[in-house]
């Protein structure tokens, strides 16, 4: 362990190696080891995709309670650029201020962003860009921040290898001995991030800790496994992330003040290994991250009401169309999510997950019959198959079956002795006459989603006179 501790802090050193530990720091939630909610949960999602800065990769890093996002992506030529993405304003390459290589880490609910750029000798320059401004300021004594809150507090790892927290213009607070990460912040300074303990010969861990300015640091321990992550941290200091098992795999977990951790547990108890790591958590408690196992990996979300839940199945089908869903970044106070995932090229790629105050439906184009006219009317049973044209956003071809018969000619309450189901798709029905009136039977089909929203359609078979 301490020859790995100190290979990463040699890297943290190497220029050369730079432009790949900037993007192991910041997304952090990417590195996927191989090892009751007050509000009710969204049943499916609308979504915007980013897009791309021309290249192949955008990554983003954070997003605030306005939806606003920001973090890298690749331009044609191959470098990297910070970006910020907003619905209204779409996509904005912010450039690498003067640099070879830069990212946005951080956004606040006022706009502010915080990110580094990295200068020719690979040497990184922390820095702050104030909400509406085009000129950014340097962050000294800081190697990488990781977020700011609305408040100006921010965090991340100082140039001494330390997770710290600061406030706009005062000097660095360091909150760890050894090497440590802070990786959220909230308005009140309250922190979650990981360190090292020991000492730099010898150190152990990481583990997830909360500073507070009153109870200073608190280290939250493990699941009893050897290392733990805080990746997230709310308005009420509750903090998430994963934590290691006696076993090996991590378990998501909440943390709030003075409790111990809470085990949101693994979607896919059946496999060989399963594991979950939590990296948002919103005001209300509810939690976003990613689980794995050793056939898959998705994003989650998790609620008192309703536990873990696989997003994937609620994501639209164009995103999942363009890549697998990967894991959710962050939540916000308006449920909305932060997606990661990655195209077919296994590129990162990024998107907003919008919560629907709908249960969405299939759409039915057109329901036919074959034969759509029973003739001739001589009483016989005649199997007609109905054919059903329709789409679903979220299931591409939905499941559909015949579900009643209307006939013209029969009486309330009688016993139909001129309809008789045979499978989803297939009917019998009886080509009779109606002396008084034309003949007509009414097939309604139902075509229903994984989400359980249903869309009716129907067609008309006839009997007609001779």
């Amino acid at each position: 362990m301490g020859h790995a501790v100190f290979e990463m802090e040699r890297q943290l050193r190497s220029p050369g190696a730079m432009r790949h530990l900037q993007l192991v720091l910041t997304a952090s939630a990417l590195v996927f080891s191989a090892q009751t909610a007050l509000a009710q949960a969204p049943r499916a999602y609308d979504a915007d995709d980013l897009g791309t800065l021309g290249g192949a990769m955008l990554l983003a890093a954070a997003m605030n309670s306005n939806g606003d996002i920001v973090g890298s992506g690749t331009t044609a030529d191959g470098s990297q650029h910070a970006f910020r993405w907003t619905r209204t304003g779409g996509l904005e390459d912010l450039g690498m201020f003067g640099g070879i290589d830069a990212q946005a880490t951080g956004i606040n609910d006022a706009g502010d962003i915080v990110g580094l750029y990295f200068d020719d000798q690979w040497i990184s320059h922390a820095f702050f860009l104030p909400a509406g401004g085009t000129t950014i300021q340097p962050l000294d004594d800081v190697f990488q921040p990781s977020a700011v809150s609305a408040n100006g507090w921010f965090t991340g790892m100082s140039g001494g290898s330390r997770a710290f927290r600061a406030t706009d213009g005062a000097p660095i607070q360091e909150l760890t001995d050894i090497i440590g990460f802070g990786y959220a912040i909230n308005g009140g300074g309250d922190t979650a991030g990981a360190s090292f303990h020991g000492d730099w010969s010898k150190p152990t861990g990481p583990t997830a800790f909360r500073y507070t300015g009153a109870d200073g640091f608190v280290e939250l321990g493990t699941f009893g496994g050897s290392s733990s992550y805080g990746f997230g941290i709310n308005a009420t200091g509750t903090v998430v992330g994963g934590a290691a098992t006696p076993a090996g795999p991590r378990h998501a977990f909440r943390a709030l003040p003075g409790q111990p951790l809470q085990d949101l547990g693994i979607l896919f108890p059946n496999a060989e290994w399963s594991e979950t790591i939590a990296y948002g958590v919103n005001d209300a408690g509810d939690v976003v991250g990613q689980a794995g196992s050793t056939e898959q990996v998705v994003p989650f979300r998790y609620t008192d009401g309703t536990g873990l839940v696989n997003l994937s199945p609620l994501i639209p089908l164009a995103i999942r169309l363009n890549g697998r869903p990967y894991l959710a970044q962050a939540i916000n106070a308006n449920q909305q999510i932060l997606l990661i995932y990655t195209d077919w090229a296994g590129e990162f790629r990024s998107a907003l997950l919008r919560p629907r105050t709908d249960v969405p439906a299939p759409t039915i184009s057109a329901v036919s019959a074959d034969p759509a006219v029973l003739s001739p009317p001589n009483g016989e049973m005649i199997p007609v198959t109905i054919t059903v044209y329709a789409s679903d956003d979220y299931d591409g071809i939905p499941p559909c079956r015949i579900t009643r018969v209307i006939d013209s000619a029969a009486r309330f309450g009688h016993p139909h002795h001129d309809v008789e189901m045979v499978d989803d798709y297939t009917v019998y029905l009886r080509a009779r006459l109606d002396h008084h009136h034309d003949h007509t039977y009414t097939v309604f089909v139902t075509c229903t989603n994984s989400l359980g929203g249903s869309a009716e359609g129907s067609t008309l078979v006839q009997v007609p006179r001779p």
